[in-house]
């Protein structure tokens, strides 16, 4: 299990890192993790308080079979390029060069793009 106990994030590739890796999260509900663990079937989303984030650990500790579970999803998991790609144009109001972000299809590349689109951000 991935914890990722933050107050703010942007699009936070940790994440998707540890989807990748088939680790299911718990996380606080931040900018784009309720997107990214669709609907806690990849983890849990919890409010931005130390009880949630304690109660929800708490609930896997108790109940693994709702880990296995959350793993067994994420054996068909995919990261899909394009998904993020739209994510962030939409992030950014659409205009963020999509069309040619689309041409690339290099996988290393989006984590420099999200990584850019973070930094440009005001």
């Amino acid at each position: 299990m991935f914890l990722l106990p933050s107050r703010y994030e942007g699009l936070p590739t940790v994440v998707f890192e540890s989807l990748i890796c088939q680790i299911p999260v718990i996380a606080t509900k931040v900018a784009g993790i309720e997107e990214q663990l669709k609907d806690s079937s990849y983890g849990l989303v919890v409010n931005n308080d130390e009880s949630d984030f304690y109660e929800a650990m708490k609930t896997i500790i108790m109940h693994p079979e709702k880990l296995e579970k959350m793993k067994d999803k994420l054996k068909d998991y995919h990261y899909q390029n394009e998904t993020i790609i739209t994510q962030i144009s939409n992030l950014s109001g659409g205009g963020f060069m999509l069309d040619k972000f689309k041409k690339l299809n290099n996988p290393k590349f989006y984590t420099l793009l999200i990584f850019v689109f973070l930094i440009i951000q005001p």
